[in-house]
């Protein structure tokens, strides 16, 4: 157990069935998919530019069944995908669908705002029965992606915390969400590991040490930490305790996410102007969520890319994205803001985009539309 953080008891929803425990998932799948493959390549990470993602190749879907968990919700995903092309893209699906797409895939005026997860599976949050807004980034903002080397990241640091609190409540957020197995979370705890040693962690003091426990305590004492910074920000500028205290910690468990817990297996990384567009409709394919109004332009690129990575990984769909079926980044522009427009924000992607290695940009494709709010 890392000395940063404190044991916390096994979940009690584990299945003993489940093919792999919740144990091993957040040793190898949360860590190992998105932190091992950025801890080797601390360098290109300057720039905007997060790591390739070799060495999560096939053995290692066979090995842990990452394609037979995936492929039905790829194929679902994959009838619309194929509804899209049909149509002649995005734009043309969406203008055809327009009524519908407004109505269910994007957020409704009034909704209580949270600020939630990427990933794919963290796509809706109900409390009180009543749905909320979620506003998407990496961890919930647990990693600072303005960072040029993320070595230096502390997501307990005083001045992340203050940072993220003036940017939660600038958005109008109430409610601090964080969820169980969150490899942003395990590769936040990484670089606080190392930065106390000095070196990269060995696979051994990894497994030893960056625990499913030790992950899910990180996650949970940074949204503690924000929300207590809120709520003190809030009280100093006079605000009624009432309206103080709606500021407020969500953990979700990971069985409660709307994927398997063993893998990820998003076809689709939406990039969204708009910052009120939801995953979890049906009327367009489920995929990883990033709010490009929460994060600057470089915080945006490298959120993208570290989703990227993650589906390019050993447990995401990994080698079944390719030629025939790629890995979808999708730009929603806001009509309404012209810095977070389509084409502002598809510059933006294209200059991502144009920075991949030549084996990844044969399996990555661009697209978009405006959303429609108008």
């Amino acid at each position: 157990m890392s000395e940063i953080m404190k044991e916390n008891p096994e979940s009690s929803h584990h299945n003993p069935e489940d093919p792999m425990s919740r144990r091993q998932f957040l040793e190898e799948a949360s860590i190992a998919s998105a932190a091992a493959v950025l801890l080797k390549q601390k360098a290109s990470a300057s720039e905007g530019h997060l790591p390739r993602t070799d060495g999560h190749g096939k053995e290692e879907h066979m090995s842990h069944n990452v394609a037979e968990l995936v492929s039905p919700y790829m194929e679902k995903d994959g009838k619309i995908l194929s509804a899209i092309q049909e149509a002649g893209g995005w734009q043309k699906f969406v203008e055809k669908n327009a009524e519908t797409v407004k109505e269910k895939s994007f957020y409704k005026p009034g909704l209580e705002k949270a600020v939630a997860c990427m990933d794919e599976g963290d796509d809706m949050t109900e409390i009180s029965n009543k749905e909320l807004h979620l506003v998407r980034s990496a961890g919930s903002g647990i990693l600072d992606m303005d960072l040029a080397d993320l070595l230096e990241n502390n997501p307990l640091s005083p001045a992340h915390i203050d940072k993220m609190a003036d940017a939660f409540l600038q958005e109008g957020v109430t409610v601090i969400q964080c969820h169980g197995g969150c490899g942003a979370g395990g590769l936040a705890l990484e670089k606080l590991l190392e930065k106390k040693l000095g070196r990269p962690l060995t696979p051994e003091e990894k497994k030893q040490q960056v625990t499913p426990e030790a992950v899910d305590e990180l996650v949970n004492r940074y949204s503690d930490a924000i929300v207590a910074a809120m709520q003190k920000k809030l009280a100093n500028a006079g605000k009624p305790a009432e309206y103080v205290n709606n500021v407020r910690k969500h953990f979700k468990p990971i069985n409660e996410l709307s994927r398997p817990a063993e893998a990820h297996m998003a076809q689709v990384i939406y990039y969204d102007g708009t910052n009120s567009f939801k995953t979890s409709s049906g009327v367009l394919p489920a995929g990883f969520l990033v709010s490009a109004k929460s994060l600057s332009p470089t915080a945006g690129k490298r959120t993208v890319d570290l989703a990227k990575a993650i589906s390019f990984g050993g447990h995401g769909p990994g080698e079944l994205l390719n030629g025939e079926r790629p890995l979808h980044i999708v730009v929603i522009g806001d009509p309404s803001d012209p810095a977070f427009g389509e084409q502002e924000l598809l510059k933006r992607a294209k200059e991502w985009y144009a920075s991949l290695p030549e084996d990844q940009r044969k399996r990555v494709v661009i697209e978009s539309f405006t959303a429609p709010l108008n």
